[in-house]
């Protein structure tokens, strides 16, 4: 445990170095040889949820029970090596921490058209606009108006939200 409490500590903390992407390299390489079910995660990684990430076991459960199938297909399934897994997760810094080259799968690059040339008539010319911009959007079925909107949780607002 004392190597995910600090691969936890190093994420939270973006740290990067060789000691971190090898513990993340060794924590996943261990995880794709043993994980090989969904129900195995559950149970296993349940345990891990509690204790390296301080979570509730109400959290810990929802999230496994959401995301168990997904990652252990990804593990199991994944095109990408696993120091890719942790180039992207933590740093691209991480391929050459770990003795690989950096690949395209962690640097890669998203082709943008040039910028249109700024025409300051246009601009003034133009008509003002009001934008709404919303983020986040989502249902939430557990939503308690006046509920606590900073809870320990992933999901706040609802009637089981604590501090």
């Amino acid at each position: 445990m004392d190597q995910l409490d600090k691969l936890r500590l190093d994420i939270d903390d973006n740290k990067h170095d060789n000691q971190t992407c090898h513990n993340c390299v060794s924590a996943l390489n261990n995880a794709k040889l043993v994980i090989k079910s969904a129900d195995l995660m559950k149970s296993t990684a349940n345990t891990v949820c509690k204790t390296v990430a301080d979570a509730t076991d109400r959290v810990c459960v929802g999230t496994l029970t959401s995301m168990a199938e997904p990652i252990v297909y990804i593990l199991q399934n994944s095109a990408i090596t696993v120091p890719e897994m942790c180039g992207v997760l933590l740093h691209p810094d991480c391929m050459t921490h770990t003795g690989n080259e950096i690949s395209h799968v962690v640097n890669w690059v998203l082709p943008l058209p040039d910028p249109k040339p700024f025409n300051p008539m246009q601009s003034v010319m133009s008509l003002t606009r009001k934008m709404l911009h919303l983020t986040d959007i989502h249902p939430d079925l557990y939503y308690t108006p006046g509920s606590n909107a900073r809870c320990s949780e992933p999901m706040c607002c609802r009637s089981t939200s604590y501090g």
